[in-house]
């Protein structure tokens, strides 16, 4: 804590905190709330109409929760090429690659 109270620290992190703050909100926060939204919207679909086979919006659900999805793993990818074989060390990597990767292959075999 003695770190963050030194003035030159309390600088950077002024300097830095917009820039970071509004990568994360754009590129990170936004795109997930879209994701989980429409995932919601998914699976309200699949559970109460049933056969979907047909339906057009859920045809435009699927491409897009394919494409979010997607969206998500170049991000990881890019993560795991940039920290190497340590990315797999952390819990916290393989809750941000599994949805993604599960809810395609549920979408393929749905």
């Amino acid at each position: 804590m003695k770190l963050f109270e030194t003035h030159g620290i309390k600088k950077l992190i002024e300097f830095k905190w917009p820039l970071i703050f509004k990568y994360t909100l754009l590129k990170l926060f936004i795109p997930f709330l879209i994701y989980l939204t429409l995932y919601m919207t998914f699976m309200h679909t699949m559970v109460y109409i049933g056969d979907t086979s047909r339906v057009w919006y859920t045809i435009l659900l699927e491409a897009t929760l394919i494409a979010i999805s997607g969206y998500f793993l170049v991000i990881e990818t890019y993560q795991l090429s940039n920290a190497g074989l340590s990315y797999f060390s952390s819990f916290w990597n393989y809750l941000d690659c599994i949805p993604p990767i599960m809810l395609v292959l549920f979408i393929a075999f749905a």
